[in-house]
């Protein structure tokens, strides 16, 4: 299933600390509609550079939120969050094209965390946009 045009479900699917642990990673029916929802404003990344984003964390289960040392809280837990970075382009550089790819766009917050990008969608409500560096 296709969450966006290049987006898939099985890629908002993936977790490396699921696989890692042999943790079922699958996103309930119920919050289809918010991957769907921040896939289509990753999406926008993918286009603007017209390079495939490489999701690192989309949807998190419980268990692997936990084993993430994540908050209950966290945006991934509801199918509102993607960790992504873009081959050959630097976080910098996409935390900063950022500004202008999500000028107009509804989303949340979004975050230059290490090696990734992390985008929380606004899911149909107006947002509170945030950009901010999270240093490790």
């Amino acid at each position: 299933m296709k969450l966006s045009t290049n987006i898939t479900l099985a890629e908002f699917e993936r977790s490396e600390i699921a696989e890692k642990h042999g943790i079922t990673n699958k996103i309930p029916p119920q919050l289809i509609d918010n991957a769907i929802a921040v896939a289509e404003v990753a999406q926008l990344f993918r286009d603007y550079y017209r390079k495939p984003i490489n999701i690192t964390s989309g949807y998190r289960s419980k268990v692997t939120n936990e084993t993430a040392g994540s908050r209950e809280t966290s945006d991934h837990r509801y199918a509102k969050a993607i960790d992504f970075h873009i081959e050959n382009i630097s976080i910098e550089q996409i935390f900063e094209d950022s500004k202008y790819i999500l000028a107009d766009k509804m989303f949340r917050i979004i975050l230059r965390e290490g090696a990734w990008i992390h985008l929380s969608s606004a899911c149909k409500i107006r947002p509170n946009r945030i950009w901010k560096t999270i240093k490790f």
